[in-house]
């Protein structure tokens, strides 16, 4: 970790949120912070905007937060998928090397 709260390698950061069973890691606590105050309205407002458009009411929350999370965290991307009483199971992780 930087100075400033970095998290140069996502696998090691401890800044992370649990949304729609699924557990986002994020590189620094401004990321998260971030992530938190707006994943709400952004899956509710990308949800209108489907429904709208193709007139089918589904539920694309997870994708859609996957969706914000991959705008706001630039440093790399690690989300698991919060399995109930059996742990976690890698969803996805992405390592951007930073030079």
């Amino acid at each position: 970790m930087t100075k400033g709260g970095i998290f140069l390698d996502i696998k090691e950061s401890n800044f992370n949120v649990t949304k729609y069973g699924l557990i986002f890691y994020f590189s620094s606590k401004f990321y998260m912070e971030k992530f938190k105050e707006n994943v709400e309205k952004y899956v509710q407002n990308e949800t209108l905007k489907f429904k709208n458009r193709y007139k089918v009411n589904v539920n694309l929350n997870k994708i859609f937060a996957v969706s914000l999370y991959k705008k706001i965290e630039k440093r790399g991307y690690k989300v698991l998928e919060e399995l109930t009483n059996k742990g976690t199971m890698p969803c996805f992780t992405c390592k951007i090397s930073i030079y």
